[in-house]
């Protein structure tokens, strides 16, 4: 045991020291980039002569050649691998343009004429390499989530034939064999009960909100929490063939897939780069023809410099970032910039029900009991029997309880599959319990017709006190405050909206929304949002468990709620962190307003630098001003779109968070017709 302590240890210890190393390396580079910008501006201004130009040329090369092997080798190697594959990618041009500045820049050393480049080398590189420190990061966190999910089902307890136990790894059960779960632990294989009753929670796999009563005969999934007792299991799956591993496997394909934006920057890029390099060829031909191999090499070496994508490196970046931080300010949190877009592009909002549009604890809709019981005192008895219990029953009838004089109870016990007893100071037995709790002499229809019952649909608790059946509850989820302003807010902004959820269709129905897909598996969301995808929408995935990962990992964007579980945390773009759903609608639209400005403003940049490309290419523009007119493109680019993603700019297209006029009104909620 303290072996695999150690080596986790370890192995998390590398991971860090990895990543410190990585930010070791692009500081290093970053420094280097500053300094060599410094130096180049001030030896283009003022040459040097003699051993001083030989010193700070050398200098600045060695600099050059520093950076590039501190965090530029990556630029090398995809560029190498995408030659080999016959693709264009990104990393060739930024290859290309560090190429020829340097040989440029060496040569201009050497001969001791004309301008030097080497800051284009450092800045190129430091630029590519924090962009591809951030992808990773991304897919780093998604891959330790999804291995930490699967650790935590990697072992089991095997039954052998004379009753013996044996803990061994998931990957070694054969179906037939006995594995035993015990109370409060997770199942680790599919399988069928053989023996034990327990309460059984599905939630994180199906989306059913309460636990459910698991007998023998009856199938279970691995993954699954047991909630009050052990259950013997025969598997009925083979090692990693479980639908947990399915499950898993689902969300890894999913996101292995390049996204709609990357297919669109690749074919960008696609086409760009063969035009700048056709231009940048032709000058350098034609203009060595005309007046000699410099000046054509240094007018072609202008066409690249000015061509160079660093409005997309330096403005874009500067916006997303700052609708980020507009969208933090509200709650959500994204995992990396591509959310941004990918909000903005959605036309479809699917949301899931269960912890999602409805609170995660359920609340008791309606309490009936018997005329001769006294209805306050009854609840009083039933908090003190759950008093300790964190099951989301005991928590619901722990709210509804008088506090006034609160009850003791003792002998508590849970009834494996059906609920809990205790007894109270008076010596009263009392039971609360699903149906298995009544026995063949009680009416339970007397409780349901009781004439100030106003029961509707939700899951039935029951009551025994001293052995008599005497009170009735209805436990029903209740729909969050934020669920109905955000979803009105989120059609006004052209979406349309649906619900799928795995809780029953009588249990969706409630909330009353038009569209709503009722006793879905995570399977049948997946297939689900991949149609919608295939009729040409763009698809933005709210939910909170397990179940909803496969269908987020999918679709172009989506949101998980903080309170909910770890996976869908990971895979999702978004992270919800109030659990406030009004921030939905409020990033969609902030969202919109910063990708229209960037789309305005890289058009402009676009233009600009078109007129730079033809002013290089007639020999207009020296080297040199092609740098100063590309740094100021991306300054004004810059700004401009800082300016238009600003919070003042931005208050035309989004408004705070306002508070929930039903805010107080649980009741005028829950009815909400959605």
């Amino acid at each position: 045991m303290s072996s695999c302590c150690h080596a986790a240890d370890s192995s998390d210890d590398r991971e860090l020291r990895s990543e410190a190393r990585v930010w070791l390396r692009l500081g290093g580079a970053a420094l280097l980039a500053g300094q060599a910008m410094i130096f180049s501006l001030a030896t283009n201004l003022s040459p040097v002569k003699g051993t001083a130009h030989i010193v700070i040329h050398g200098i600045l090369a060695l600099s050059a050649i520093g950076v590039f092997l501190l965090a530029g080798l990556p630029i090398l190697r995809e560029s190498w691998r995408a030659t080999l594959r016959g693709r264009i990618v990104l990393e060739q041009f930024f290859l290309l343009g560090i190429a020829a500045a340097f040989a440029a820049s060496v040569q201009c050393s050497l001969t001791g004429e004309g301008h030097i480049y080497y800051e284009v080398v450092a800045v190129l590189v430091a630029i590519y390499t924090f962009g591809t420190i951030m992808a990773r990061r991304r897919y780093d966190a998604l891959r330790d989530s999804i291995a930490k999910l699967g650790a935590a089902f990697d072992f089991c307890e095997r039954v052998s034939c004379c009753g013996k136990t044996e803990r061994i790894p998931v990957e070694e059960t054969l179906p037939g064999d006995q594995i035993l779960a015990g109370a409060g632990q997770g199942v680790p294989v599919d399988g069928v009960v053989v023996e034990g009753a327990a309460l059984v929670s599905e939630a994180a796999l199906t989306g059913e909100p309460y636990p459910v009563a698991k007998r023998p005969g009856d199938r279970i999934l691995a993954g699954s929490l047991l909630e009050d007792s052990s259950l013997l299991i025969r598997a009925t799956s083979k090692g990693r063939s479980r639908r947990l591993d399915q499950l898993l496997q689902s969300i890894d394909e999913a996101r292995r897939h390049p996204s709609r934006i990357q297919r669109e920057a690749d074919r960008l890029v696609a086409w760009f780069l063969p035009v700048v390099l056709f231009v940048a060829a032709a000058t350098t031909i034609g203009w060595s023809l005309h007046s000699g191999w410099l000046t054509g090499v240094f007018n072609g070496l202008a066409v690249l410099l000015i061509a160079c994508p660093c409005a997309m490196g330096l403005a874009t970046p500067v916006a997303i970032w700052s609708a980020l931080a507009a969208l933090a300010r509200r709650g959500l949190i994204a995992r990396d910039g591509d959310a941004i877009e990918a909000l903005a592009s959605s036309d479809i909002a699917v949301f899931d029900k269960t912890g999602t549009l409805s609170e995660s604890d359920a609340r008791i809709a309606d309490f009936v009991c018997l005329a001769d019981t006294d209805r306050p005192q009854l609840l009083r008895e039933i908090a003190a029997v759950q008093t300790g219990s964190t099951h989301p029953i005991a928590r619901a009838f722990r709210h509804a309880a008088p506090e006034d004089v609160p009850l003791l109870a003792s002998g508590i016990r849970v009834l494996p599959g059906t609920g809990i007893e205790g007894i109270l100071a008076d010596g009263v037995t009392l039971q609360i319990g699903n149906t298995a709790l009544l026995k063949p002499e009680d009416h339970p229809e007397d409780l349901r017709k009781l004439p100030e019952s106003h029961l509707r649909s939700g899951q039935e608790i029951f009551i025994r006190r001293n052995g008599r059946l005497c009170g009735l509850a209805i436990l029903r989820e209740s729909l969050r405050d934020s669920a109905r302003p955000a979803v009105e807010e989120m059609r006004r902004l052209n979406l349309r909206t649906i619900v799928m959820t795995g809780d029953r269709k009588e249990n969706a129905a409630q909330f009353g929304f038009s569209e709503c897909l009722a006793g879905m598996t995570p399977d049948d969301k997946l297939r689900e949002v991949e149609k919608l995808q295939r009729d040409g929408a763009h698809v933005l995935f709210i939910g909170d468990g397990i179940n909803d990962a496969p269908a987020m990992a999918a679709a172009e964007a989506s949101i998980a709620l903080a309170a909910g579980n770890d996976l869908p945390r990971k895979t999702a773009s978004l992270e919800l962190s109030g659990n406030d759903l009004r921030a939905v609608p409020q990033a969609i639209a902030l969202s919109r307003a910063t990708v229209r400005a960037i789309r305005r403003n890289l058009a402009f940049a676009a233009c600009y630098n078109v007129i730079g490309i033809a002013l290089a290419a007639a020999g207009i523009l020296h080297p040199v001003a092609a740098a100063l007119i590309m740094m100021a493109s991306s300054m004004i680019v810059t700004w401009r779109v800082i300016s238009e993603t600003s919070e003042a700019s931005l208050g035309k297209w989004i408004k705070p968070p306002a508070p929930c006029a039903n805010q107080n009104s649980a009741p005028c909620c829950c009815a909400a017709t959605g």
